[in-house]
């Protein structure tokens, strides 16, 4: 079962979802940059991929953006009192899982979308995706190449340098495209089919065992390369606006690592947006074609690693639970029982409650088994979840 097939109850049912915005480069291009390095794919990965497409153009790719502790919380996503809540994205999709960190809890390993972190973040999270599609935890394995994505797409929206990356937009999303581009399989042994890696990657001893996968470093190193290489081909790509500006990209590049919005490298990009304007949105939708390149090779390999070896079917009238933690006794300590989320479907409603309630709190004992329960309280007339 993967990861994320969890049991909820609802009370009624309503689904929400709010985007980060266009604040900073890349906002929908996430999702058309995913949806065009599909396109480009080989039939064989385009059927793997095809029962989480939508959710992987539509969501996983921007996990990382979407992995901030905010959600949950009230403010509209900034802290202001008089906004309203932000929806428990975070929690409802177990985005803190998916990437490696947990900005609550501060537990795992965060990575920041510049270089070199954004490389490191794309070989870390190519890893783990294999991983799961090697051992049969197809959804794990799609949602962990989603946010491996968003970082190989970063990595080529200058997020070393600030005043450009949150002016690099795309302005008709519909352009980026990879039309004619064959994906490359990246590692040592690339000329090597898919039957025949040269290695081997699992081996599995009941229905009930997880694969035991030994991945050769040489793969995710061949993703890192690969994000390395989209980085210097979109520098090479920009150098030029940065002629008559009165900074040079490089000493753009070492102003922006002291101070990401220091003054000279601000009014140098007004400046390049004003007088370049054609040639600055030729470059970024050039560069977010670059990306889908990228995207498409590593999505590419990964699935082509990822078939291997799976687990085999589950043994027929095999028994077990398909809810997670059904007795909420489960908690990482962020005070939300693990594998549930709060969705308010009144986002402005300040009174309504729903916590992991302790046996004993009050005088009532709302627990029936076990120390917990899930306690929801003054719920708003539109419902709570």
């Amino acid at each position: 079962m993967a990861h994320m097939n969890r049991c909820f109850f609802w009370i009624p049912v309503l689904t929400l979802c709010l985007d980060s915005g266009d604040a900073f480069a890349w906002g929908g291009e996430h999702e058309q940059m995913t949806q065009a390095a599909i396109e480009v794919l080989p039939q064989v990965d385009r059927d793997d991929i095809e029962l989480e497409k939508a959710a992987l153009v539509d969501l996983y790719c921007t996990f990382p953006d979407k992995n901030w502790p905010c959600y949950g919380e009230w403010g509209g996503g900034v802290g202001d009192p008089k906004l309203p809540r932000f929806p428990d994205t975070r929690r409802e999709w177990e985005i803190s899982f998916y990437c490696g960190w947990d900005p609550v809890l501060r537990k795992g390993k965060g990575y920041p979308h510049g270089p070199p972190h954004s490389w490191e973040a794309a070989a870390a999270l190519f890893q783990k995706a294999v991983a799961a599609l090697q051992e049969g935890r197809h959804e794990d394995g799609i949602r962990f190449l989603g946010a491996m994505l968003h970082y190989v797409q970063d990595s080529g929206s200058f997020p070393h340098v600030q005043p450009v990356h949150r002016n690099f937009h795309v302005r008709h999303d519909k352009t980026i495209r990879a039309d004619g581009y064959a994906p490359q399989f990246l590692g040592p042994n690339a000329s090597q089919s898919q039957s025949g890696l040269g290695f081997s990657l699992s081996r599995v001893t009941n229905a009930w065992t997880k694969v035991q996968t030994t991945l050769p470093q040489a793969y995710p190193d061949a993703v890192a390369n690969r994000v390395r290489e989209l980085l210097r081909w979109t520098e090479q790509r920009a150098a030029l606006l940065w002629s008559d500006t009165g900074v040079t990209f490089e000493e753009a590049k070492q102003l922006a690592a002291k101070d990401t919005t220091t003054p000279r490298v601000v009014e140098a990009v007004k400046k390049m947006r004003a007088e370049k304007a054609p040639e600055f949105d030729a470059a970024a939708l050039d560069c977010a074609n670059e990306c889908v390149r990228v995207c498409a090779d590593v999505i590419h390999t990964a699935l082509t690693l990822g078939r291997e070896r799976k687990l085999p079917t589950p043994l027929a009238g095999a028994v077990r639970s398909l809810v997670f933690n059904p007795s909420f006794e489960d908690d990482d300590g962020d005070g939300v029982p693990d594998g549930w989320h709060v969705a308010w479907l009144d986002l402005n409603d300040p009174a309504g409650r729903a916590e992991r309630y302790r046996a004993g709190t009050h005088w009532e004992k709302y627990v029936r088994t076990g120390q917990f329960s899930v306690l929801i309280l003054r719920a708003p007339a539109k419902g709570l979840e």
